[in-house]
């Protein structure tokens, strides 16, 4: 694979984050394990991007892939229990389909639109301003670990709804 093919591969897994990060959040039910599931999946990807299967291929592997590294955390976190059964788990994989950067960008404009009070200034302050946790907490009178406490619970919220967004639900 030459690199302009290893370039075209890293794009494409890419494009594919939200719906690898969909399938083992289903898996897992937890936000944060299924990003931790994303990112395995991308290191696999580049240590073994000579044997990574591109085009048709590309995403039945990345199916297969996020659902073993899925359980796979959720044995790590002794949860199998919440193992969902092979025939849920086939028809999660099935419905295992690419989300494009225009529906990702939608969701998240609609839901940050939804945002209002001291979440939506402070999430301004930190991702769009730039500005470190402590300048905040200054700024808006509140202790540092408030000003944590709120971005934590507002990017939850807004990847919760994203996800909805994305699944056709309502928000």
């Amino acid at each position: 694979m030459n690199p302009a093919e290893r370039i075209q591969l890293v794009q494409a897994v890419t494009r594919h984050q939200s719906m690898i990060q969909a399938y083992a959040y289903a898996v897992v039910r937890d936000f944060h394990a299924a990003e931790d599931v994303f990112q395995e999946v991308a290191v696999i990807v580049a240590e073994r991007w000579e044997t990574v299967p591109t085009g048709d291929g590309l995403v039945p592997w990345l199916r297969e892939t996020t659902r073993r590294k899925a359980l796979e955390a959720l044995r790590k976190q002794r949860r199998a229990s919440a193992v969902l059964s092979e025939s849920v788990l086939e028809k999660l994989g099935e419905s295992f389909r690419p989300t494009g950067p225009a529906d990702l960008k939608e969701a998240l404009a609609t839901c940050l639109s939804g945002l209002e009070g001291p979440s939506r200034a402070i999430l301004e302050a930190r991702c769009g301003d730039g500005l470190a946790g402590d300048v905040i907490a200054q700024r808006f009178g509140r202790t540092i670990q408030s000003v944590y406490s709120i971005l934590k619970r507002t990017r939850l919220l807004l990847a919760q709804c994203v996800e909805r967004k994305l699944a056709g639900g309502v928000s």
